[in-house]
């Protein structure tokens, strides 16, 4: 039974049986990856455009853009996505589609659900009941130092290239 957890209650007494054990792995759901040791996790509901066209999975990075009076800034970068729900089904290895991006579009809204700071999950939460919301992939080696608020006044004014 070594490295393995009770899949139920084990009661004073009783005889153990190597059926009542699981690797902790094996415990995980499907399609999902647990949050940071300390992270709370919220879920939003999001059309595919606002989600990187659905293309989000479990174990992604993203940055959490909030756009809100007018003003839209990057509110939260490399945050950890811990479950996708509504997402179409990744395409086996060796196997193709007919659409040119690799894989069918999702049609409908997406649940994706984030792993975040409570202070962090508080503001996501603000910014989805007062503004709009947008994903970006942010994979390793992306920078989003330099990121600045977008405004109608400043959105001509720099170079974005």
């Amino acid at each position: 039974l070594a490295g393995q957890v009770a899949t139920s209650d084990l009661q004073p007494g009783e005889q153990l049986l190597a059926a009542r054990f699981a690797a902790p792995a094996d415990l995980a759901v499907p399609g999902t990856v647990a949050p940071p040791v300390g992270a709370s996790e919220v879920s939003i509901l999001l059309e595919p455009q606002r989600a990187v066209g659905g293309r989000l999975a479990a174990g992604d990075t993203v940055g959490v853009h909030v756009s809100l009076e007018g003003r839209t800034h990057v509110l939260l970068s490399r945050v950890l996505v811990t479950q996708v729900q509504g997402a179409p089904s990744p395409v086996p290895d060796g196997q193709t589609t007919d659409t040119a991006a690799g894989g069918a579009a999702p049609s409908a809204s997406l649940m994706v659900t984030l792993g975040l700071r409570p202070e962090a999950a508080e503001a996501v939460v603000f910014a989805m009941e007062h503004g709009t919301v947008w994903l970006s992939l942010e994979p390793e080696g992306v920078d989003p130092t330099g990121t600045e608020i977008v405004t109608p006044e400043n959105v001509y004014e720099k170079d974005w290239s």
